[in-house]
């Protein structure tokens, strides 16, 4: 198995928990959904902020996705082939029967 970067992959499981959260986080929960000290989760988060892909409540100070969460995603939307998706949904139907 490939060896990647270790810090994209911490940095992930941040931005993996304020995905899987229903609602904004403050930095303690964020932490602890990450396994990591708050600390250590600040200075990840600090550059996830300025990408884009996390934002924080000026007010709150809790975190969530970034605005470049949204482009991120509609440019994923927009490359989905639905015809090579409902092609292969096909052959594995027709396989079956």
């Amino acid at each position: 198995m490939a060896k990647g970067i270790q810090s994209i992959s911490i940095g992930f499981r941040l931005l993996k928990a304020i995905v899987d959260s229903d609602a904004p986080l403050p930095l303690k929960t964020l932490a602890g959904m990450a396994k990591m000290s708050p600390s250590s989760a600040r200075m990840y988060l600090i550059s996830l902020i300025e990408t884009g892909l996390v934002a924080q409540n000026s007010q709150s100070g809790l975190y969530s996705l970034g605005p470049y969460t949204t482009h991120l995603g509609a440019r994923a939307i927009k490359r989905i082939d639905l015809m090579e998706i409902a092609s292969e949904a096909m052959r594995s139907l027709r396989q079956a029967t």
